[in-house]
This record gives C-alpha cells, structure tokens and sequence, in this order.
C-alpha cells in the first residue's frame, strides 16, 4: 500500500464511495517517519482495511486509528479442487522431480535443493527468477523453466514432489496443493529492505515454522513430513474468516 500515487492510495475517489482494502502487504514492519503524514491521510479515507501480517496490522494501527483485520491472501480463497477446475492438470515433466523458485540469488539455498534431489533420485527442475541472478542459476538444475505463465507456475508445484521456494507465493501455493516444502529467506535477517515478515507470519498462521531453514549448515530437510490434516483445518477456518470481512465490506 504505497503512500505515493493516486492509483493505489484511492485518492482519486470520492469520500461517498466505499474503499476497501482487502489482504494489502505493505512490506515493511512499520511506516518511515517522513511518509506518516501522507500514509495516514489516505488511510483514514478507507472504511475498511485488510492486510496479509501481523507486522502491517501493527504499522498501519499505529498511524490510523482504524481496526484492521488480517485475512489470506487471495489465491487460498479457492479451495484446491477448485484449482483443480481451473488450472490443466497434465503434467509439464513426466518424471518425478523436485521444484525450486527461488526469486533470490543465495547460492547455497540451490546448492542444498540440488544435493537433495541427487538423495532422492529426483530430477531437479527450476524456475528462473526474474529478480535476482547468481552464477549457477543455468547450472544447477538438470532442467531451467524460463518464460511461463501462471497455469505452469501452478501445475509445475501441484505435480512436484517436493518444493524449495524463498517466495510467499511459493510457499501458498505449495500448502494449497497439500506439497512438501522447505522455504529460505530471500533476505538477509538484518536487511533493512527485508520482506521476511511474510514468510514467518504464513509460516506461523500454519504451524509449520519448522519448513524454514534459517542455519544452512545443520538443516534437517527430509526428516519429516507435512500434517496436512492439521494445516486444512486451519485453512478452513482462516478462508472462512477472510471471506466473513469481505461480505461484511462489501455488504
């Protein structure tokens, strides 16, 4: 929710007209002091606000003396079956692999993916970044998806058996598809431009703060699975919730 710009912020609408914000991730865990000011003209305009982590909440609480609710994001509204009806589900690699996205370009988080694939047997395929490059990217993996688009991005982690991802969106989509996964952190912990914020919290809305490996020297990938039927309860609960404050918003 940039503080700048008339196209995000709304400012362009009319004080009669309803603004809803719905699970907005401002990226940072509370507002530089010097766009304050402007964030919370903009923000007081909306009667009702949403956001994905706790950390904007906080922020956004601090500077508007609004309540703000934090729901899911977007893509966990659909329930898997109806991803099921909406992306083909013919697999784009016939054999078994391990999937990485990594938007970042820590070497040693591909290095880790790698050696597990040679564990496993697996192939190992990857979706190149369009953020970031680092020496190994055309080389670590046996086959580089480059140029798909969201059908692939989603059938490729729906068919994989397992995901190494730095990416939000990895990480939902693989918890959508009920996958294996391990996430890493794009950013360095002491990063001022970190957006870690949304990895710990969708990791801890799912009780599986345990797929985070933050010391990649004594990880223990493959030690354990996943308890789905833990994590679709609370899923469940969460979509419910999140799709309560849209009705209520829109009503």
């Amino acid at each position: 929710m940039s503080c700048f710009g008339n196209l995000r912020t709304l400012r362009f609408v009319p004080d009669y007209v309803r603004k809803v914000s719905y699970a907005t991730s401002i990226g940072v865990n509370k507002y530089p002091l010097y766009c304050r000011s402007s964030a919370r003209q903009f923000l007081c305009r909306f009667n009702h606000i949403s956001v994905r982590e706790e950390q904007g909440k906080k922020a956004i609480e601090e500077i508007c003396r609004k309540k703000v609710e934090v729901v899911l994001d977007p893509t966990y509204l659909l329930t898997r079956e109806k991803w099921d009806e909406l992306i083909p589900s013919d697999r784009i690699v016939k054999e078994k692999y391990v999937l990485c996205y990594f938007l970042g370009d820590n070497k040693q988080s591909k290095t880790i993916a790698s050696r597990f694939a040679q564990e496993k047997g697996l192939r190992l395929v990857s979706i190149l970044s369009n953020e970031s490059y680092s020496d190994i990217d055309l080389s670590f993996a046996d086959e580089i998806v480059i140029g798909k688009g969201p059908e692939e991005f989603i059938n490729l982690i729906r068919n994989a058996e397992c995901i190494f991802t730095d990416s939000f969106h990895g990480v939902a989509f693989s918890v959508i598809n009920e996958k294996q996964f391990y996430v890493f952190y794009r950013h360095a912990v002491s990063s001022t431009g970190s957006r870690n914020s949304r990895i710990n919290n969708i990791l801890k809305t799912w009780n599986l703060q345990n797929r985070l490996i933050e010391d990649l020297e004594t990880h223990n990938i493959g030690k354990t699975d996943i308890d789905y039927e833990m994590v679709n309860t609370i899923l469940a609960n969460r979509r419910n919730e999140s799709l309560q404050f849209l009705e209520q918003a829109l009503q």
